[in-house]
This record gives C-alpha cells, sequence and structure tokens, in this order.
C-alpha cells in the first residue's frame, strides 16, 4: 500500500520478478484511512515510511483494526 502509483507499479514488478504476485496484494490505499475490514491483515511491513505520515499512531492503529 502506498499513496504513489510509481510505487506501487515497482512493488508489482518486484511481485511477479519473484513469483509472488498471486500471494500478495498490492494497492494505491491511504494508511491512515484503511478502507478494509477488521482483522485483515496478518502482516504489515513498513520499511523507512512510519515517520512521513502526518499521524503515525493513527496509521498504526489503522494497521491494527482499531
Amino acid at each position: 500500500m502506498d499513496l504513489s502509483n510509481d510505487m506501487i507499479e515497482v512493488a508489482r514488478q518486484d511481485l511477479a520478478r519473484l513469483d509472488l504476485e498471486a500471494s500478495v496484494e498490492v494497492r494505491v490505499a491511504d494508511a491512515e484511512q484503511l478502507d478494509v475490514g477488521a482483522d485483515s491483515f496478518d502482516l504489515v511491513l513498513c520499511g523507512f515510511g512510519v515517520f512521513f505520515f502526518p499521524d503515525p499512531a493513527r496509521a498504526v492503529a489503522e494497521f491494527a483494526g482499531s
């Protein structure tokens, strides 16, 4: 998940190269306003990004399904 279409495209290319595109969903979205049900994630990875969120606590709460 990223706000950038370009970053999502890079992720899709990487997943295809690793033959993982069938197992992983990537999409353009705002981490502070997720449009998914509670308990939708098995795992959240956020590399070099939490400090970019205007409200990091809100984003982390969204990940947790709060």
